[in-house]
């Protein structure tokens, strides 16, 4: 099942998903989303800074317009 993640997932499950929901507002179905298609663009400073305040580094590809 694990293939259908995108390279997010690991950062989520690394941050927690109870802090991402909680701090993003989101519910199940878009957390599901965030796993499958990675974090928003939108969203990605801020998740950053959410990851560092629970010591959780991103890596620089993180940021990165493209996904692979």
């Amino acid at each position: 099942m694990s293939s259908n993640r995108h390279a997010h997932n690991e950062l989520i499950d690394r941050l927690g998903a109870k802090v991402v929901s909680d701090r993003f507002g989101l519910k199940p179905q878009r957390l599901h989303n965030w796993r499958v298609r990675g974090v928003p663009h939108s969203c990605r400073v801020k998740f950053a800074k959410v990851a560092a305040e629970h010591g959780v580094t991103v890596p620089e590809a993180f940021f990165e317009q493209a996904d692979a």
